[in-house]
């Protein structure tokens, strides 16, 4: 029996050795295995051959990185070496190659977020713009509006301020016929605001004589000339002072028809005007020189400061010869 319990026991430290055998031999195979698989992970990959040199090509280094990561995760062949490499990469922020990609990173989030606000800057610079525009248009059209509105305003008192002051004058010379003091009538605008109606109105007052018209200092232009004469030949003036206004060489030959035609005036002042628009159109004075040639009536002539040449002294000359009824002239301030 005993001899029976010995093979036994030998049997069983046989089977034990070989079982021992077969388990070294089994984690031989897979340590050999594993150690294949990391060298083949390695070469692969080619991680630390490149973890600690730097790069400039960052695309390089971000297909590099999505490829490791993607190719990681779906491996069936996930060891401790290949998530410690993960790890080194993903990780830990010491590397030169992680600062450049995280400067990359940040330097891309940087340019997207100016694009951005440059465009909104763009956005609001055009609805500035647009606004601009509109607000323009607005306060032109409302510039445009208030002047018209101004204006029939300024129409509507200057009508009914005449036709009061016609009234007003009308009665007053009615008044001053029914008393017989009508006779020699001093009228001046020095105060009113002149205007070719305000004129009509007065051409057509129920007088036949005013002695002294004043419009000086008026700064009256050509086109008040014909209802001026008008009023001269309907209310016989004899004495017109049109001093200081902006008549000029356009009007005088209306003043050459009036001047031979009339025979009431006695006197005309035309100083202070531009009548030869700085001695280029002197012809316009000669004319009136013309005219007087044969007038009797006018006794007084003013000048002054016209802007007559030599040109006009010569005609002025001519004149003199003939007509012996002017007893004064002002050509003081001329250029001859």
């Amino acid at each position: 029996m005993s001899s029976i319990a010995d093979i036994n026991m030998e049997e069983r430290k046989e089977n034990n050795k070989c079982s021992t055998i077969i388990l070294k031999k089994k984690e031989n195979k897979e340590i050999l295995h594993s150690e294949f698989v990391q060298n083949d992970i390695l070469k692969k990959y080619d991680i630390f051959s490149n973890v600690y040199t730097s790069s400039d090509d960052f695309n390089f280094v971000d297909s590099e990185e999505d490829i490791l990561s993607k190719n990681l995760e779906d491996s069936s062949q996930k060891n401790i070496l290949s998530l410690t490499v993960h790890n080194i990469i993903n990780i830990y922020p010491n590397n030169e190659r992680n600062r450049e990609f995280k400067k990359y990173k940040e330097k891309k989030i940087e340019e997207k977020r100016k694009k951005e606000l440059d465009e909104e800057k763009k956005i609001i610079e055009k609805k500035k713009e647009i606004y601009e525009e509109k607000r323009k248009k607005k306060l032109e059209k409302y510039k445009i509006e208030k002047k018209k509105k101004k204006l029939i305003e300024k129409e509507k008192y200057n009508k009914e301020n005449i036709e009061y002051n016609y009234l007003m004058v009308q009665n007053f010379f009615e008044f001053l016929m029914k008393k017989g003091k009508c006779r020699d009538i001093y009228f001046s605008f020095h105060d009113l605001y002149i205007s070719p109606m305000r004129l009509y109105y007065f051409a057509n007052i129920d007088i036949d004589q005013i002695y002294y018209l004043d419009l000086s200092r008026k700064w009256l232009p050509d086109n008040f000339v014909s209802i001026i004469l008008e009023l001269c030949s309907c209310k016989k003036i004899k004495i017109l002072n049109l001093s200081y206004n902006k008549i000029t060489y356009n009007s005088l030959t209306l003043f050459s028809n009036f001047l031979s035609e009339n025979k009431t005036l006695f006197s005309l002042d035309l100083g202070n005007n531009d009548l030869t628009d700085n001695g280029k159109n002197f012809e316009g004075i000669n004319k009136i020189f013309e005219s007087i040639k044969n007038n009797k009536t006018l006794k007084i002539l003013n000048l002054a400061n016209t802007n007559m040449n030599h040109n006009n002294g010569n005609t002025l000359c001519q004149i003199l010869k003939i007509n012996k009824s002017l007893v004064e002239m002002n050509f003081e301030n001329n250029n001859f």
